[in-house]
């Protein structure tokens, strides 16, 4: 939030601070569960994610972003807040409250004078836990940045004469970890494995299986997956003529471990698998 802020010069600053990208539009893409490594501008040598790379190599990249939190509500309230967890009272779960009436990005941007749309995909940053307060457009209708792209893109169309923040959001590397066909030849995989890992790391088994190197490998054609759309949307960025006045900001909530430290999933445990996430700054 406060790289964004800078950007824009949009919070309250010294005088010799400049704005790099005065009256930008932003775009805030969290992709849910990408841990930092898994993509190639961090250094991945598989192909999970060209298309953001391709931001990255126009951007700035920081190196060491630590999420505020392990699992997906207190970190994206931390994101859209700028408070800790704690301070916001959602460090329990599975959640049972969301977030407290505090001002967030999209209160700020939408007192000054910003369309505001949000296209998520629901869970822990539904808008009954409170994510939606500042958005004019508050749309959840699937899991993966997929299932919500074509309305997104409707609204950017329909919205690109205005400054607008817009955020997107999916669950395309979460477990189960799906992807298409494409995506897993892409990172290595063969086989006629199902598409997802429904039995990986359930509650009742968090034993590591023997062929947990592929079950990694399904994670990154996953990422991959969800980089896919996040290039659509960044096309049309580029063909509405809007890329050189918007800031973009991709990010994740946290990251993913396959038992690196004898643990798999997130939620529990705070090593940099979980809690390292990209944080890419498209000005």
């Amino acid at each position: 939030g406060a790289a964004v802020c800078l950007a824009l010069a949009a919070c309250s600053k010294p005088e010799s601070q400049e704005a790099l990208c005065p009256d930008c539009n932003v775009v805030l893409i969290s992709m849910d569960t990408v841990r930092a490594h898994r993509l190639g501008v961090y250094g991945h040598n598989v192909p999970t994610s060209p298309n953001v790379d391709r931001l990255a190599a126009s951007s700035f990249v920081f190196d060491n972003a630590i999420s505020q939190s392990a699992w997906t509500l207190p970190a994206h309230g931390s994101m859209m807040t700028g408070l800790y967890p704690g301070r916001l009272g959602v460090t329990e779960y599975p959640a049972k409250r969301g977030l407290p009436k505090v001002r967030t990005l999209a209160d700020e941007f939408h007192r000054a004078g910003y369309a505001t749309a949000a296209f998520t995909g629901n869970q822990c940053v539904a808008a009954h836990f409170g994510f939606n307060r500042g958005f004019d457009v508050y749309s959840s209708d699937g899991r993966r940045f997929e299932h919500n792209i074509d309305e997104a893109l409707s609204w950017l169309r329909q919205n690109q004469q205005r400054r607008f923040f817009l955020f997107l959001h999916g669950y395309d590397a979460h477990r189960p970890y799906y992807s298409r066909p494409e995506d897993k030849k892409a990172v290595g995989l063969t086989g006629q494995r199902n598409a997802e890992q429904r039995k990986f790391c359930t509650k009742g088994n968090r034993e590591k299986p023997d062929d947990i190197d592929e079950i990694s490998r399904y994670y990154d054609a996953s990422i991959r997956h969800g980089d896919a759309t996040v290039g659509r949307f960044l096309d049309e960025l580029e063909t509405l003529g809007l890329a050189g006045r918007t800031v973009v900001l991709v990010t994740s909530d946290h990251g993913e471990e396959f038992f690196e430290h004898g643990n798999c999933d997130h939620v529990r445990f705070l090593y940099r698998e979980i809690v390292g996430v990209p944080y890419i700054l498209y000005v």
